[in-house]
Protein backbone atom coordinates (compact mmCIF):
# COMPACT_ATOMS: atom_id res chain seq x y z
CA UNK A 1 0.00 0.00 0.00
CA UNK A 2 1.33 3.43 -0.86
CA UNK A 3 1.53 5.97 1.65
CA UNK A 4 1.56 6.18 5.53
CA UNK A 5 -2.32 5.03 6.76
CA UNK A 6 -1.57 6.67 9.94
CA UNK A 7 -0.59 9.72 8.61
CA UNK A 8 -2.81 13.39 8.83
CA UNK A 9 -4.80 13.17 5.30
CA UNK A 10 -4.97 16.88 3.59
CA UNK A 11 -7.70 17.94 3.73
CA UNK A 12 -9.29 19.79 0.55
CA UNK A 13 -13.12 19.91 -1.59
CA UNK A 14 -13.31 19.00 -4.90
CA UNK A 15 -15.14 21.14 -7.25
CA UNK A 16 -16.05 20.91 -11.28
CA UNK A 17 -15.51 23.85 -13.28
CA UNK A 18 -16.35 24.46 -17.05
CA UNK A 19 -12.87 24.04 -19.86
CA UNK A 20 -12.69 27.88 -19.70
CA UNK A 21 -12.95 29.07 -16.42
CA UNK A 22 -10.96 26.12 -15.46
CA UNK A 23 -7.65 27.33 -17.61
CA UNK A 24 -8.10 30.90 -16.02
CA UNK A 25 -7.77 29.29 -12.60
CA UNK A 26 -4.99 26.87 -14.02
CA UNK A 27 -2.88 29.57 -15.01
CA UNK A 28 -3.68 32.28 -11.98
CA UNK A 29 -5.76 34.56 -14.02
CA UNK A 30 -8.81 34.37 -12.04
CA UNK A 31 -8.68 34.46 -8.48
CA UNK A 32 -12.27 35.03 -7.55
CA UNK A 33 -14.34 31.35 -7.97
CA UNK A 34 -18.12 32.32 -7.82
CA UNK A 35 -20.78 29.96 -6.67
CA UNK A 36 -24.18 29.89 -4.50
CA UNK A 37 -24.60 29.35 -0.96
CA UNK A 38 -25.99 25.46 -1.16
CA UNK A 39 -25.47 24.38 2.82
CA UNK A 40 -22.11 22.32 1.84
CA UNK A 41 -20.32 25.75 1.39
CA UNK A 42 -21.20 26.98 4.67
CA UNK A 43 -18.47 25.16 5.88
CA UNK A 44 -16.06 26.84 3.48
CA UNK A 45 -12.96 28.57 5.99
CA UNK A 46 -9.94 30.81 4.80
CA UNK A 47 -6.81 28.25 4.44
CA UNK A 48 -8.60 25.20 3.00
CA UNK A 49 -7.85 24.14 -0.12
CA UNK A 50 -10.05 23.40 -3.05
CA UNK A 51 -9.07 20.82 -5.96
CA UNK A 52 -11.19 22.33 -9.34
CA UNK A 53 -11.45 19.43 -11.78
CA UNK A 54 -11.84 19.33 -15.21
CA UNK A 55 -11.91 16.41 -17.68
CA UNK A 56 -8.31 15.16 -16.76
CA UNK A 57 -7.02 17.90 -15.35
CA UNK A 58 -6.87 18.90 -12.02
CA UNK A 59 -5.63 22.22 -10.39
CA UNK A 60 -4.96 23.19 -6.66
CA UNK A 61 -6.30 26.38 -4.86
CA UNK A 62 -5.90 27.71 -1.55
CA UNK A 63 -8.87 29.93 -0.29
CA UNK A 64 -7.73 33.26 0.77
CA UNK A 65 -10.77 34.94 1.12
CA UNK A 66 -14.36 34.59 1.20
CA UNK A 67 -17.30 37.23 1.17
CA UNK A 68 -21.09 36.20 0.69
CA UNK A 69 -23.79 38.98 -1.27
CA UNK A 70 -27.75 38.67 -1.70
CA UNK A 71 -27.37 38.56 -5.64
CA UNK A 72 -24.67 38.30 -8.58
CA UNK A 73 -25.65 41.87 -9.04
CA UNK A 74 -24.86 43.16 -5.80
CA UNK A 75 -21.38 40.82 -5.56
CA UNK A 76 -20.09 42.13 -9.19
CA UNK A 77 -20.81 46.03 -7.75
CA UNK A 78 -18.46 45.21 -5.30
CA UNK A 79 -15.49 42.59 -6.34
CA UNK A 80 -13.51 43.44 -9.62
CA UNK A 81 -14.85 41.78 -12.46
CA UNK A 82 -11.62 41.21 -14.00
CA UNK A 83 -10.48 39.11 -10.83
CA UNK A 84 -13.46 36.93 -11.69
CA UNK A 85 -13.29 36.46 -15.41
CA UNK A 86 -10.14 39.15 -17.22
CA UNK A 87 -12.02 37.72 -20.52
CA UNK A 88 -15.36 39.26 -20.07
CA UNK A 89 -17.03 42.23 -19.34
CA UNK A 90 -19.10 42.28 -16.53
CA UNK A 91 -22.34 42.44 -18.09
CA UNK A 92 -21.48 39.11 -20.05
CA UNK A 93 -20.27 37.73 -16.29
CA UNK A 94 -23.41 38.64 -14.93
CA UNK A 95 -25.28 36.92 -18.08
CA UNK A 96 -23.31 34.01 -17.63
CA UNK A 97 -23.81 33.25 -14.10
CA UNK A 98 -27.46 33.39 -14.24
CA UNK A 99 -27.34 31.14 -17.12
CA UNK A 100 -25.88 29.06 -14.95
CA UNK A 101 -27.83 28.62 -11.75
CA UNK A 102 -30.89 30.48 -12.42
CA UNK A 103 -32.86 32.88 -10.25
CA UNK A 104 -33.64 29.77 -7.66
CA UNK A 105 -30.50 29.22 -6.88
CA UNK A 106 -29.82 32.80 -6.73
CA UNK A 107 -32.31 33.56 -4.39
CA UNK A 108 -29.95 30.81 -1.99
CA UNK A 109 -26.82 34.06 -1.90
CA UNK A 110 -23.87 34.34 -3.77
CA UNK A 111 -20.50 33.34 -2.21
CA UNK A 112 -17.57 34.92 -3.98
CA UNK A 113 -14.04 32.22 -3.29
CA UNK A 114 -10.64 34.37 -3.32
CA UNK A 115 -7.98 31.81 -4.50
CA UNK A 116 -4.45 31.49 -4.95
CA UNK A 117 -2.69 28.84 -6.52
CA UNK A 118 -1.05 25.90 -4.40
CA UNK A 119 1.85 24.10 -4.28
CA UNK A 120 0.86 20.24 -5.61
CA UNK A 121 -1.02 18.56 -3.08
CA UNK A 122 0.36 14.61 -1.64
CA UNK A 123 -2.48 12.78 -3.61
CA UNK A 124 -3.98 11.78 -7.13
CA UNK A 125 -7.80 11.92 -7.60
CA UNK A 126 -6.23 9.46 -10.78
CA UNK A 127 -2.58 8.65 -10.30
CA UNK A 128 -2.50 7.30 -14.28
CA UNK A 129 -3.53 11.14 -15.30
CA UNK A 130 -0.49 13.14 -16.76
CA UNK A 131 1.55 16.01 -14.76
CA UNK A 132 1.55 18.98 -16.33
CA UNK A 133 4.94 21.22 -15.83
CA UNK A 134 5.77 21.97 -12.88
CA UNK A 135 4.50 25.56 -11.78
CA UNK A 136 1.07 24.97 -13.19
CA UNK A 137 -0.77 23.73 -9.42
CA UNK A 138 -1.41 20.63 -11.11
CA UNK A 139 -1.76 17.51 -8.87
CA UNK A 140 1.55 15.78 -8.05
CA UNK A 141 1.11 12.01 -8.56
CA UNK A 142 4.08 11.01 -7.12
CA UNK A 143 3.73 11.43 -3.43
CA UNK A 144 1.30 8.46 -1.67
CA UNK A 145 -0.85 10.15 1.44
CA UNK A 146 -4.17 9.79 2.15
CA UNK A 147 -6.79 12.80 1.11
CA UNK A 148 -9.96 13.55 2.56
CA UNK A 149 -11.85 14.85 0.25
CA UNK A 150 -15.41 16.44 0.31
CA UNK A 151 -17.10 15.66 -3.14
CA UNK A 152 -19.81 17.87 -4.73
CA UNK A 153 -22.21 15.28 -5.50
CA UNK A 154 -26.44 16.41 -6.61
CA UNK A 155 -26.09 19.57 -4.65
CA UNK A 156 -24.36 17.42 -1.26
CA UNK A 157 -21.09 17.00 -0.07
CA UNK A 158 -19.67 13.83 0.47
CA UNK A 159 -16.51 12.72 2.46
CA UNK A 160 -14.38 10.70 1.23
CA UNK A 161 -10.88 9.59 2.01
CA UNK A 162 -8.73 8.52 -1.07
CA UNK A 163 -5.34 7.14 -1.03
CA UNK A 164 -3.21 6.83 -4.59
CA UNK A 165 -2.61 3.59 -6.10
CA UNK A 166 -2.77 1.67 -8.78
CA UNK A 167 -5.73 0.62 -11.01
CA UNK A 168 -7.95 -0.96 -9.95
CA UNK A 169 -9.43 1.40 -7.64
CA UNK A 170 -10.98 -0.74 -4.46
CA UNK A 171 -14.06 0.96 -3.41
CA UNK A 172 -14.94 0.48 0.29
CA UNK A 173 -18.83 0.68 1.30
CA UNK A 174 -19.75 0.57 4.78
CA UNK A 175 -22.42 -1.19 6.81
CA UNK A 176 -25.61 0.10 7.87
CA UNK A 177 -24.75 3.92 9.82
CA UNK A 178 -21.54 3.34 9.87
CA UNK A 179 -18.58 5.68 8.88
CA UNK A 180 -15.33 4.87 6.44
CA UNK A 181 -12.77 4.99 9.18
CA UNK A 182 -14.41 1.34 10.02
CA UNK A 183 -12.09 0.55 6.72
CA UNK A 184 -8.50 1.53 8.16
CA UNK A 185 -7.63 -1.75 9.42
CA UNK A 186 -8.43 -3.23 6.34
CA UNK A 187 -6.69 -0.56 4.18
CA UNK A 188 -3.56 -0.35 6.21
CA UNK A 189 -2.73 -4.12 5.25
CA UNK A 190 -3.32 -4.29 1.37
CA UNK A 191 -0.03 -4.58 -0.42
CA UNK A 192 -0.98 -4.42 -4.32
CA UNK A 193 -0.25 -0.92 -3.85
CA UNK A 194 -4.00 -0.20 -4.86
CA UNK A 195 -5.83 3.19 -5.19
CA UNK A 196 -8.55 3.25 -2.76
CA UNK A 197 -11.43 5.21 -1.83
CA UNK A 198 -13.91 4.90 1.28
CA UNK A 199 -16.60 7.51 1.99
CA UNK A 200 -19.23 8.70 3.97
CA UNK A 201 -22.93 8.45 2.99
CA UNK A 202 -25.12 11.29 3.28
CA UNK A 203 -25.49 12.05 7.25
CA UNK A 204 -22.74 9.63 8.71
CA UNK A 205 -19.19 10.88 9.91
CA UNK A 206 -18.37 13.81 7.94
CA UNK A 207 -21.15 13.76 5.06
CA UNK A 208 -24.05 15.94 5.59
CA UNK A 209 -27.30 14.79 6.05
CA UNK A 210 -29.64 14.92 2.96
CA UNK A 211 -32.52 16.81 2.65
CA UNK A 212 -35.43 16.00 4.63
CA UNK A 213 -37.42 15.45 1.19
CA UNK A 214 -35.01 12.95 0.46
CA UNK A 215 -34.70 10.51 3.28
CA UNK A 216 -36.35 7.62 1.97
CA UNK A 217 -33.83 5.48 -0.16
CA UNK A 218 -33.64 2.49 -1.52
CA UNK A 219 -30.34 0.11 -2.35
CA UNK A 220 -30.52 1.26 -5.83
CA UNK A 221 -30.93 5.02 -4.46
CA UNK A 222 -27.64 4.89 -2.60
CA UNK A 223 -25.60 2.92 -5.43
CA UNK A 224 -26.68 5.60 -7.61
CA UNK A 225 -25.17 7.96 -5.20
CA UNK A 226 -21.89 5.92 -4.76
CA UNK A 227 -22.00 6.18 -8.79
CA UNK A 228 -21.86 9.63 -8.41
CA UNK A 229 -19.77 10.31 -5.83
CA UNK A 230 -16.99 8.59 -8.17
CA UNK A 231 -17.83 10.29 -10.92
CA UNK A 232 -17.43 13.73 -8.96
CA UNK A 233 -13.88 11.99 -7.60
CA UNK A 234 -12.86 11.48 -11.04
CA UNK A 235 -11.66 8.16 -10.24
CA UNK A 236 -12.11 6.29 -14.01
CA UNK A 237 -13.89 2.40 -13.69
CA UNK A 238 -13.85 -0.04 -13.80
CA UNK A 239 -13.76 -0.78 -9.82
CA UNK A 240 -12.70 -3.50 -7.55
CA UNK A 241 -16.01 -2.92 -4.90
CA UNK A 242 -15.53 -3.90 -1.49
CA UNK A 243 -18.83 -4.10 0.89
CA UNK A 244 -19.98 -5.26 4.11
CA UNK A 245 -23.17 -6.14 5.52
CA UNK A 246 -25.77 -3.66 3.93
CA UNK A 247 -23.12 -2.34 2.66
CA UNK A 248 -22.55 -5.70 0.30
CA UNK A 249 -26.21 -4.92 -0.55
CA UNK A 250 -25.41 -1.39 -1.71
CA UNK A 251 -22.28 -3.06 -3.59
CA UNK A 252 -24.97 -6.26 -5.16
CA UNK A 253 -27.01 -3.10 -6.59
CA UNK A 254 -24.35 -1.31 -7.65
CA UNK A 255 -23.26 -4.14 -10.06
CA UNK A 256 -26.83 -4.81 -11.35
CA UNK A 257 -26.85 -1.12 -12.37
CA UNK A 258 -23.57 -0.85 -13.91
CA UNK A 259 -21.64 -4.50 -14.79
CA UNK A 260 -19.78 -2.80 -17.10
CA UNK A 261 -17.87 -0.77 -14.44
CA UNK A 262 -17.15 -2.90 -11.91
CA UNK A 263 -14.13 -5.08 -12.17
CA UNK A 264 -14.50 -7.34 -8.90
CA UNK A 265 -16.57 -8.00 -6.03
CA UNK A 266 -15.42 -8.87 -2.49
CA UNK A 267 -19.27 -9.68 -0.79
CA UNK A 268 -17.90 -9.26 3.24
CA UNK A 269 -20.99 -11.77 5.40
CA UNK A 270 -23.68 -9.63 3.19
CA UNK A 271 -26.70 -9.07 4.50
CA UNK A 272 -29.83 -10.32 3.15
CA UNK A 273 -32.05 -7.94 1.33
CA UNK A 274 -35.25 -7.96 3.60
CA UNK A 275 -32.44 -7.82 6.64
CA UNK A 276 -35.43 -9.33 8.94
CA UNK A 277 -33.89 -12.38 10.33
CA UNK A 278 -36.46 -12.79 13.34
CA UNK A 279 -39.48 -11.30 13.98
CA UNK A 280 -39.02 -7.45 15.05
CA UNK A 281 -35.53 -7.06 13.85
CA UNK A 282 -36.27 -4.36 11.75
CA UNK A 283 -39.46 -3.86 10.03
CA UNK A 284 -40.24 -2.58 7.09
CA UNK A 285 -37.91 0.28 7.31
CA UNK A 286 -34.20 1.00 8.90
CA UNK A 287 -32.32 4.12 9.48
CA UNK A 288 -28.80 4.22 8.04
CA UNK A 289 -27.30 7.12 10.46
CA UNK A 290 -28.81 8.82 13.43
CA UNK A 291 -30.43 11.65 14.40
CA UNK A 292 -33.37 13.16 12.84
CA UNK A 293 -32.19 13.42 9.57
CA UNK A 294 -30.72 9.83 8.93
CA UNK A 295 -31.62 8.07 5.66
CA UNK A 296 -34.52 5.47 6.09
CA UNK A 297 -34.31 2.65 4.05
CA UNK A 298 -38.21 1.32 2.79
CA UNK A 299 -37.02 -2.29 3.12
CA UNK A 300 -39.81 -3.86 1.17
CA UNK A 301 -38.59 -1.74 -2.08
CA UNK A 302 -35.18 -2.38 -1.45
CA UNK A 303 -35.54 -5.70 -1.41
CA UNK A 304 -37.35 -6.07 -4.53
CA UNK A 305 -34.38 -4.86 -6.24
CA UNK A 306 -33.05 -8.31 -6.15
CA UNK A 307 -35.39 -10.14 -7.58
CA UNK A 308 -33.60 -10.23 -10.67
CA UNK A 309 -30.30 -10.10 -9.44
CA UNK A 310 -27.88 -12.23 -11.48
CA UNK A 311 -24.03 -12.80 -11.63
CA UNK A 312 -21.10 -10.69 -12.80
CA UNK A 313 -18.10 -12.32 -15.32
CA UNK A 314 -15.62 -10.99 -13.02
CA UNK A 315 -13.82 -11.87 -9.61
CA UNK A 316 -16.24 -12.23 -6.83
CA UNK A 317 -15.55 -13.57 -3.20
CA UNK A 318 -18.05 -13.84 -0.69
CA UNK A 319 -16.42 -13.69 2.99
CA UNK A 320 -18.99 -15.02 5.54
CA UNK A 321 -18.12 -14.78 9.33
CA UNK A 322 -17.59 -18.03 11.07
CA UNK A 323 -21.04 -20.29 11.73
CA UNK A 324 -22.81 -19.84 15.13
CA UNK A 325 -20.59 -16.68 15.88
CA UNK A 326 -23.97 -14.17 16.57
CA UNK A 327 -24.22 -11.15 19.07
CA UNK A 328 -27.89 -11.56 19.86
CA UNK A 329 -29.68 -14.25 22.13
CA UNK A 330 -32.47 -14.06 19.38
CA UNK A 331 -30.21 -15.51 16.87
CA UNK A 332 -31.31 -19.46 17.02
CA UNK A 333 -29.55 -22.27 15.07
CA UNK A 334 -32.40 -21.84 12.79
CA UNK A 335 -31.65 -18.46 12.16
CA UNK A 336 -27.99 -19.17 11.67
CA UNK A 337 -28.35 -21.70 9.19
CA UNK A 338 -30.87 -19.45 7.18
CA UNK A 339 -27.67 -17.00 7.47
CA UNK A 340 -24.95 -19.61 6.21
CA UNK A 341 -27.46 -20.61 3.42
CA UNK A 342 -28.49 -17.36 2.38
CA UNK A 343 -24.29 -16.90 2.03
CA UNK A 344 -24.16 -19.83 -0.09
CA UNK A 345 -26.65 -19.43 -2.32
CA UNK A 346 -24.95 -15.67 -2.87
CA UNK A 347 -21.91 -17.49 -4.09
CA UNK A 348 -23.36 -19.50 -6.32
CA UNK A 349 -25.00 -16.77 -8.10
CA UNK A 350 -22.00 -14.79 -8.36
CA UNK A 351 -20.17 -17.76 -9.55
CA UNK A 352 -18.17 -16.84 -6.66
CA UNK A 353 -15.08 -18.02 -4.24
CA UNK A 354 -16.06 -18.62 -1.22
CA UNK A 355 -13.85 -18.04 2.33
CA UNK A 356 -15.55 -18.58 5.73
CA UNK A 357 -13.38 -17.25 9.01
CA UNK A 358 -12.54 -19.74 11.22
CA UNK A 359 -12.68 -17.23 14.41
CA UNK A 360 -14.78 -13.76 13.56
CA UNK A 361 -18.07 -12.83 13.82
CA UNK A 362 -20.09 -9.84 11.30
CA UNK A 363 -17.22 -7.89 11.79
CA UNK A 364 -14.71 -9.58 9.91
CA UNK A 365 -13.15 -6.21 8.54
CA UNK A 366 -12.39 -5.46 12.14
CA UNK A 367 -12.13 -9.06 13.72
CA UNK A 368 -9.86 -10.34 10.38
CA UNK A 369 -8.33 -7.61 8.68
CA UNK A 370 -6.17 -9.42 7.22
CA UNK A 371 -8.16 -12.12 5.75
CA UNK A 372 -10.49 -9.37 4.52
CA UNK A 373 -6.89 -7.18 3.08
CA UNK A 374 -5.55 -10.87 1.32
CA UNK A 375 -9.20 -11.32 -0.67
CA UNK A 376 -9.24 -7.58 -2.00
CA UNK A 377 -5.62 -8.28 -3.51
CA UNK A 378 -6.83 -11.52 -4.39
CA UNK A 379 -9.29 -10.03 -6.68
CA UNK A 380 -7.03 -6.77 -8.07
CA UNK A 381 -4.56 -9.42 -9.01
CA UNK A 382 -6.80 -11.37 -11.15
CA UNK A 383 -8.23 -8.48 -12.82
CA UNK A 384 -4.75 -6.71 -13.77
CA UNK A 385 -3.76 -9.95 -15.00
CA UNK A 386 -7.10 -10.60 -16.64
CA UNK A 387 -6.49 -14.19 -15.68
CA UNK A 388 -9.08 -16.32 -12.81
CA UNK A 389 -9.12 -15.83 -9.44
CA UNK A 390 -6.77 -17.94 -7.80
CA UNK A 391 -6.69 -18.08 -3.61
CA UNK A 392 -4.14 -19.56 -2.03
CA UNK A 393 -5.84 -22.13 0.66
CA UNK A 394 -2.60 -22.23 2.96
CA UNK A 395 -2.42 -18.71 3.19
CA UNK A 396 -6.20 -18.46 3.68
CA UNK A 397 -6.32 -20.92 6.70
CA UNK A 398 -3.23 -18.64 7.41
CA UNK A 399 -4.73 -15.78 8.05
CA UNK A 400 -7.92 -17.53 9.80
CA UNK A 401 -10.33 -18.61 6.91
CA UNK A 402 -11.45 -22.03 4.67
CA UNK A 403 -11.73 -21.55 1.21
CA UNK A 404 -14.99 -23.55 -0.31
Amino acid sequence: MTGDPGAEPTRCRVMHLRRPYFDLVASGRKVVEVRVCYPRNDTLSVGEQILFVCDADEVLTTITGLARYPSFEHMLNTEDPTRINPDLPRAEQLRDLREIYGPDKERLGVLAIQIALAKPPTVSLDPARPTAASGTGQVDHNEGKAVVLMIEVESRAVAAVIEPGDDPAVVFVSALGEPAAVWSPVRSLLTAGSRTLAYDRAGIGASPARPTDQRVATYQTLASELHATLAGAGIASPWVLVGHSVGALIVRAFAQQWPGEVAGLVLVDSSVPELELWPGNFGDTVTDGAGPHATIIDLPAAAAEFAQEHGLAVPVVVLSKTPGRWFSPQATPEVDAYWQTQQRLLADRYGATRIIAADASHRLHEEAPALVAYTIDAVVAATRTSQPLTIDTARVAELGGQAT
